[in-house]
């Protein structure tokens, strides 16, 4: 006869992590890089956006969040947000689901999902908030391509997907070919620059040339449009570039990222 999980520690442990929350004003992850026991490249960076440390558990984590903070309509993202423990052990009986748990001490485990992201309208004002778990495909599919709902993966994001159902949200795994290596090479590429400091009227008259240049010739490289456009608007070729750099970034230049870029590559604008 199989024991009860027991979820006293777990509740406790969700209850301290709100507490803190709520104490500190700004969002702390429930689960950080110092505190898991994984065996994965974690990292720690600093977004310029939400001013804060950031928690990612993987590279893949990591590539998925630089491209999701990167998105223009997106305001914030909680990384490593847990989930009430009480809601999934209920949702775990009604499913017939084993919840999460160690399997020595049959103690259970606070459920989290790797990204809920906030987003604006800004036509409206409106926001709305989207849960994101990133997993590997190889996690997520058999060497066929075929998905095996039976599985334990599934099972436990089939909990994730029922709560986030019964909170209201839209809920969506993500896997690494969502945002790739490649795209993250040029979003980083093109960070460098992401917090210049600049006028409205300059972007414009930049982004304005760029895209004029582009069309007469989209053959040419990225520094000969950057040349191009500094001779134009008596610019310095380091603040052509600079400038290049931050248009791409918050994307007010719309361009494919698809395959690795540099000054000597021809870029596509959509």
């Amino acid at each position: 006869m199989k024991s009860k999980i027991s979820s006293v520690k777990a509740t406790k442990k969700y209850k301290e992590w709100q507490k803190k929350n709520e104490k500190s004003g700004q969002y702390q992850p429930f689960l950080t890089v110092q505190k898991v026991r994984k065996i994965s490249r974690r990292h720690m960076l600093f977004c310029n956006k939400q001013k804060r440390i950031i928690h990612l558990l993987s590279d893949g984590e990591t590539r998925t969040y630089i491209g999701l903070i990167r998105e223009r309509n997106v305001v914030e993202i909680h990384e490593q947000c847990p989930l009430d423990i009480q809601q999934t052990l209920n949702l775990s009986i009604e499913k017939n689901i084993l919840h999460p748990r160690c399997y020595i001490t049959n103690q259970a485990y606070v459920m989290s999902t790797d990204f809920v992201v906030r987003y604006i309208d800004f036509d409206s004002g409106k926001t709305w908030r989207v849960a994101y778990t990133f997993k590997y495909r190889n996690d997520l599919y058999d060497s066929n391509g075929y998905v095996n709902k039976s599985s334990r993966t599934w099972q436990k994001l089939s909990l994730e997907a029922a709560y986030w159902a019964k909170e209201g949200i839209k809920y969506k795994i993500l896997d690494e070919t969502i945002f790739n290596k490649e795209m993250i090479f040029n979003i980083n590429w093109f960070a460098t620059e992401s917090q210049l400091e600049v006028e409205k009227e300059e972007l414009i008259l930049f982004t304005g040339a760029f895209k004029s240049l582009w069309e007469l010739d989209p053959r040419q490289t990225i520094e000969n449009i950057i040349i191009k456009v500094a001779d134009q608007l008596s610019l310095t070729f380091q603040k052509s570039q600079s400038l290049f750099k931050y248009s791409a970034y918050h994307q007010l230049l719309s361009i494919s990222i698809e395959q690795p870029l540099g000054l000597s590559s021809k870029v596509d604008l959509l």
